[in-house]
């Protein structure tokens, strides 16, 4: 039997249906449990009617709730409940298994993951009749530690997952949690009256460094979730950038992905030891750069497709960008790795912010070639390159390229030369490639250098009159195409007046 029920006077309304879930006071406890701000993405695993989510509401209506059950019938009364009390468009549920949530929604989507589970293992007690009610109070169909693997894979980094449970599988929640890099934070005791023995507790756990990513019992190649049937999955290509100069840059979620994945793909290891000793991480460091990235790619890729977690750095900046990383990123995709970034450090987006050259629309161009040839090729395809064009240098070739660049672009094309981003030295000079050359032709460059290039100016089209928009149009008419078409073409890339041309065309024939 189903009745509609207030959550207070003047609340929200849930759904009460003897067949399924019924309204307990461990969902209340829960509700009231977790801190909440506006703007909090909420996951609610088995969400049943989705009393929970409510709750939630009543406290903050600034939220935005997400529902994941099993059953078809509670995710029709959910959404009806979701919809008379006109939260539709921010409360929402999937139907699906919570034990194949990979499938259901990214990794790292929420801020708060909240669940009331099923408290007893399977075999314990007497199981009621139904279906339903079976999977709710027991663990039949899902288990604590589906529930923990799947709360690790939605959490963001700094999120919570809340949760109510028995006091006696308090050692049971904390072992499950942390062997998904679930970290208990915060515990409260519930007691029917004072002096009783609790009989529920409220839990809040917080994502360890390498959060979802970690073993489930710590042991290099288990993974979490199942990919194409196999027992175990591929790892994650982790593309953590690195700073391009003040370690000051380097962020708390990079530090933690490096301390988390079990090996690390370097540029050069003897730089990136250097990163890593600054912030305490002791990983495994394998070589990958331009002159092994084929055989290297290789080995690291059968170490990813075993289950392994990998992070690759450059010197400096974002991996695969102007970089072999790119050839690494290209072999996961091929073979169904994941791959992440991890943002940080971009010379070439620092240095076109602070050119002071239009930012809209650009083009990274990367290094320019030595030799001669190509060089020269290469310089003229960009001559009515109309974009911001960026380029990178070395101190020992910049008089050669400034040289080049005066000749195809002309004198008078603005620059800016930013030299040391970010680097104690940092420096950025707005100029012209004619001043840039003669400068550096009398003073010795010295750093790694950005070169930002203005674009060509727009060239100007000749002004199509008329009579000659007529004569074209009369033209594509005669080729048999409607005199309306015909028009409303010869209009697009002349900017004249589609009725005009139709008009002129038309006392004409």
């Amino acid at each position: 039997m189903q009745h509609w029920e207030l959550l207070c006077p003047g609340g929200l309304s849930f759904v009460c249906d003897d067949g399924l879930f019924q309204p307990s006071t461990d969902s209340f406890l829960l509700g009231s449990f977790p801190r909440l701000k506006p703007g909090l993405r909420v996951c609610d695993l088995g969400s049943g009617t989705g009393l929970l989510g409510l709750l939630l509401f009543q406290r903050q209506r600034a939220l935005s709730v997400t529902g994941v059950e099993l059953l078809l019938d509670a995710v029709r009364l959910a959404e009806q409940a979701a919809a008379r009390n006109g939260l539709a468009d921010r409360l929402i549920f999937r139907r699906g298994d919570l034990r194949k949530i990979r499938g259901l929604l990214p990794a790292g989507g929420f801020d708060l993951v909240v669940c009331n589970p099923p408290y007893y293992p399977a075999g314990s007690g007497r199981l009621p009749e139904t279906e339903a009610l079976r999977a709710a109070r027991s663990e039949t169909g899902c288990t604590l530690e589906d529930i923990c693997t799947a709360a690790a894979w939605l959490l963001r980094w700094g999120g919570s997952f809340c949760l109510v449970h028995k006091p006696e599988r308090l050692a049971d929640l904390c072992c499950a949690l942390r062997a998904r890099g679930l970290e208990p934070k915060r515990l409260r005791l519930v007691c029917r009256r004072a002096g009783d023995a609790p009989s529920l507790l409220l839990l809040e756990a917080r994502p360890l460094p390498g959060g979802r990513d970690r073993p489930p019992h710590g042991g290099a190649g288990q993974r979490l979730f199942p990919n194409k049937g196999d027992e175990r999955m591929s790892g994650t290509l982790y593309l953590v950038a690195t700073p391009i100069g003040n370690l000051g840059d380097f962020s708390p979620r990079a530090a933690e992905t490096l301390g988390a994945v079990d090996f690390i793909a370097a540029e050069d290891t003897r730089v990136s030891v250097k990163l890593l000793n600054h912030f305490q991480i002791k990983k495994p460091l394998v070589s990958y750069h331009e002159h092994n990235h084929a055989a290297a790619g290789q080995a690291i890729l059968q170490r990813l497709l075993a289950g392994e977690s990998c992070a690759l750095v450059t010197d400096a900046g974002t991996p695969a960008i102007s970089d072999p990383g790119e050839d690494l990123v290209r072999l996961c995709a091929e073979n169904g790795v994941e791959v992440l970034s991890i943002p940080g450090c971009c010379a070439a987006v620092n240095a076109l912010a602070v050119s002071g050259l239009p930012t809209g629309r650009f083009t990274f161009e990367g290094f320019i070639t030595v030799n001669k040839k190509s060089r020269r090729e290469r310089l003229d395809s960009l001559k009515n390159e109309e974009r911001t064009m960026i380029f990178h240098e070395a101190p020992h070739k910049l008089r050669a390229t400034l040289e080049d660049l005066r000749e195809t672009f002309g004198p008078d094309r603005r620059v800016a030369l930013c030299r040391e981003l970010t680097k104690l030295h940092e420096e950025t000079v707005r100029t012209t490639l004619g001043e840039a050359a003669a400068y550096y032709q009398e003073n010795t460059p010295k750093g790694e250098y950005v070169l930002v290039v203005a674009g060509s100016p727009p060239r100007e089209t000749a002004a199509v009159t008329l009579e000659e928009g007529t004569e074209q149009v009369l033209r594509l008419v005669a080729q048999g195409i409607r005199l309306k078409d015909a028009a409303r073409e010869v209009s697009a890339h002349t900017g004249l007046s589609k009725n005009e041309l139709y008009a002129a065309a038309l006392e004409r024939s």
